[in-house]
């Protein structure tokens, strides 16, 4: 999978300012690079601007960094490398409306800038067999009868398990046609798309 990021696009939103800063540049660089190390994603971040007048690619940690120069914006350079990866599997991180238009008619997925950053800062879940395990439970009867096929299930509903609900704050989409529950083309691929990130 291929992971652009527009960069002054979810700094700006992450930070609610105008202006950001090298610092939180690079911080929010430190982070994509921790989240690449986990799924060895392609990404790209592609900021506006740079010190030439032609775009620069930088290496940090195994992710791609592109300042667009001063002859082209970070959204024209997004384009063109939407353009140059082809039919690939392709996420654009943005909120321009513009560019996810433009993007989309390659097939392209937009995800929203915060839900994204709050899904790589997430820690992430172990799947060890200690974290499977059954956590402990302690059942504390309120009345004094003794009613021993209550007592049973209640024990038996105290350890059970909540459904997995890790991406239910993440994404919403919603049912299709008359509430029957199933889903657009469009929604499962955004699905899709969004448990393989």
């Amino acid at each position: 999978m291929f992971i652009i990021i527009d960069g002054y696009n979810i700094l700006k939103q992450l930070t609610n300012d105008v202006y950001v800063s090298e610092k939180e540049r690079y911080a929010f660089v430190k982070k994509v690079a921790k989240y690449h190390a986990k799924t060895r994603h392609s990404i790209v971040i592609v900021f506006d601007g740079g010190h030439s007048n032609y775009p620069e690619k930088e290496r940090h940690h195994g992710i791609e960094v592109v300042y667009a120069g001063s002859t082209m914006s970070a959204d024209e350079y997004i384009k063109q490398h939407v353009k140059e990866l082809g039919a690939k599997e392709i996420v654009l991180v943005s909120q321009d409306r513009a560019l996810c238009e433009y993007v989309g008619r390659s097939k392209v997925i937009c995800v929203d800038p915060p839900l994204f950053y709050k899904k790589i800062t997430r820690p992430s879940v172990s799947k060890s067999k200690d974290a499977q395990s059954k956590p402990e439970t302690n059942v504390v009867k309120t009345t004094g009868e003794r009613d021993l096929d209550i007592d049973s299930l209640m024990q038996e509903a105290a350890e059970m398990h909540a459904p997995d609900k890790q991406n239910s704050d993440m994404i919403k989409v919603e049912s299709g046609v008359g509430g029957k529950g199933r889903r657009s083309k469009k929604d499962r691929a955004l699905l899709k798309i969004w448990d393989k990130l």
